[in-house]
């Protein structure tokens, strides 16, 4: 038995190198984060009452897991495998079983499950395991769920899960070919859940790190739609408006098609509110404080940003007559 789990480790690792010479998708083992107490996500197993061998030895105890497995006790299986990985940690069955275990959660459909027990290779098992195939793995299951958020006739998968799948995926494997795929989902999920801030910030990440890709196209346009939404919610917020409508004006010169009408309407909105912050500022100093010197400077200033505005006209009028005020 012992040579037989020597020989299927002797593949799985033969497996690892394999991948990592084929794929570039994904970072090499060093490029991980720090595989000690503090860099990881999920802590060690350990013996324990839940975890409590029934066999003598990992060999004898894997090979029962194996049996459950096969026999679709999946519950049995499942605490078998757990008790292989708590007692014998170390050992080369217990890197296997964890593997197994992964997959047979997965296999269930057990997506979220089957995620973090994978996490637990990289984790605790780094340079053991098929690496490759597993982040592999990790991102299917990470972009499902994302994808099934929001989707279900009794429910939605929680925005929650998806992102923290997608943010620790992200973390083992920073610099993959995968990482600005991971990088939008992470960012929809945000504006999906109403949480504009962090994806425009999202959007705005990607674009800077992964120029050039088709996610960093798409993500230019989210962007500007998820400002304009947050500027719609936040009416007061001056500063947010004012930076909106200049990304709005950039990303609007290289827009073209139906985009470039959608980015017009979002241009329009914002321009509106931007417009209403000069005229209550001038009127603030023109009409309210009678400070004509003050309100000439924010008339000239308004009318130089606003040149088209409808109100240009009256504008114009005002500074002639403000002009002539302060020269008399």
């Amino acid at each position: 038995m012992r040579d037989g789990l020597k020989v299927i480790t002797f593949i799985l690792c033969l497996c690892a190198v394999t991948a990592s010479g084929q794929s570039g998708q994904w970072d090499e083992p060093q490029d991980f984060p720090d595989s000690t107490a503090a860099g990881r996500i999920i802590e060690r197993r350990s013996p324990g009452w839940r975890n409590r061998a029934r066999h003598a030895d990992a060999a004898t105890e894997l090979a029962a897991a194996d049996r459950l497995r096969d026999s679709n006790r999946w519950r049995r299986a499942q605490r078998r495998y757990r008790a292989v990985v708590a007692n014998w940690h170390d050992s080369v069955e217990a890197v296997i079983a964890q593997l197994r275990l992964a997959r047979m959660m997965e296999q269930r459909q057990r997506y979220e499950r089957a995620f973090f027990e994978y996490q637990y290779l990289i984790d605790h098992y780094i340079g053991r395991f098929p690496y490759t195939q597993v982040l592999e793995s990790q991102y299917e299951l990470a972009i499902h769920m994302a994808e099934a958020s929001g989707r279900g006739i009794f429910g939605r998968i929680a925005v929650d899960t998806p992102l923290t799948m997608l943010e620790t995926l992200l973390k083992n494997a920073p610099h993959s070919d995968h990482a600005p795929s991971i990088k939008a989902a992470i960012g929809k999920l945000h504006e999906r859940n109403g949480a504009y801030d962090l994806a425009a910030t999202t959007y705005a990440t990607l674009q800077q790190r992964h120029p050039g890709t088709p996610e960093a196209a798409d993500a230019a346009f989210r962007e500007v739609r998820v400002l304009t939404r947050l500027s719609r919610r936040k009416s007061n917020d001056e500063a947010l408006a004012s930076e909106t409508l200049a990304l709005l004006r950039r990303y609007q010169a290289m827009a073209s098609g139906q985009e470039r009408d959608k980015v017009q309407l979002y241009t329009d909105e914002v321009e509106q509110r931007v417009i209403a912050f000069w005229r209550e500022r001038a009127d603030l100093y023109d009409r309210i404080q009678d400070r004509p010197r003050a309100a000439l400077i924010v008339y000239e200033e308004w009318l130089s940003r606003f040149p088209g505005m409808d109100e240009a006209e009256e504008v114009r009028a005002r500074i002639e007559s403000l002009r002539k005020e302060i020269n008399e």
